[in-house]
């Protein structure tokens, strides 16, 4: 438990004069049956005020098993750019950009640009 309230209460944690907080919220992950308190996995997102509020999604599409390619078309189409748009700014031509983009629909197991925008949102919403 952490003093003065619940293990998933958001916790403000100060830094110098003149200087924004940091904001940590803890989400408790299933436990797996953890019989003893304290016991299991936590989830610790962690909000800097003081960084770009805007981020692209690149890094973490990586994580999620898209090539360093894929990730910048997921990124742009994701972020509301139409493919043709996204190929103008990678320098590749529309056929490969929704090529890449089925591709991509596969391995992040979506099958709509709808989703992968939903998806790009809450990664960006996070800042991961």
């Amino acid at each position: 438990m952490l003093r003065g309230g619940n293990v998933t209460d958001p916790l403000a944690i100060a830094r110098g004069e003149g200087r924004r907080p940091i904001f940590v919220q803890p989400i408790l992950l299933d436990t797996g049956g953890a019989a003893q308190p304290g016991e299991g996995s936590v989830l610790l997102l962690v909000t800097d005020l003081e960084l770009p509020l805007e981020r692209d999604a690149v890094g973490a599409l990586q994580l999620l098993g898209l090539s360093p390619a894929e990730a910048r078309i997921a990124d742009l189409v994701g972020s509301g750019h139409p493919p043709k748009e996204a190929a103008r700014r990678l320098g590749n031509t529309e056929g490969t950009v929704r090529f890449s983009l089925n591709q991509i629909y596969r391995k992040l197991g979506i099958s709509r640009q709808s989703e992968l925008a939903r998806l790009v949102a809450r990664i960006q919403a996070t800042g991961i």
